[in-house]
């Protein structure tokens, strides 16, 4: 089995200058974990995930080291959503992104996304965004071919 027998073609994306809130409506709407970010060309240029966005509310090194106890303020943490979802996608953005082609056999793609500890592979041809597939999608696929039989 490829990546292009169970990628899904129809990815949501943003821009790399789209407010976080954009991020955040997409992941709740649609019950995804990541968006691709794309140029306006259509170019892969970074990924963007509810984990990135969950982390950019906790401090950061240098803040713990200053005040170790407003570091761990939860309350006021939470607080800082609304701030946070006004950034660009660009600030919070991975650059480095790990991904796939359609012809990549699927447990290799998996191993990909085991190895980096990723839940999801953008699929690129030729820089072009053309689908994404899960840790989900593979399951459900594999166990739909070799467990669903019986």
């Amino acid at each position: 089995m490829r990546v292009s027998d169970i990628m899904t073609r129809t990815v949501y994306t943003v821009s790399p200058d789209a407010p976080l809130r954009e991020v955040a409506t997409l992941i709740c709407l649609h019950h995804i974990s990541g968006v691709p970010v794309v140029d306006a060309a259509g170019q892969l240029v970074g990924m963007v995930s509810e984990r990135d966005v969950l982390q950019a509310l906790y401090p950061t090194y240098t803040e713990l080291i200053d005040d170790p106890l407003r570091s761990r303020d939860f309350v006021e943490m939470e607080s800082r959503y609304d701030d946070l979802s006004r950034r660009k996608v660009a600030e919070l953005m991975v650059r480095h992104v790990v991904m796939a082609k359609p012809e990549m056999p699927l447990l290799e793609a998996a191993s990909q996304m085991l190895r980096h500890c990723i839940r999801r592979l953008p699929v690129v041809e030729a820089g072009r965004l053309v689908g994404i597939v899960s840790l989900g999608d593979m399951h459900q696929a594999l166990f739909a071919q070799y467990l669903g039989r019986k």
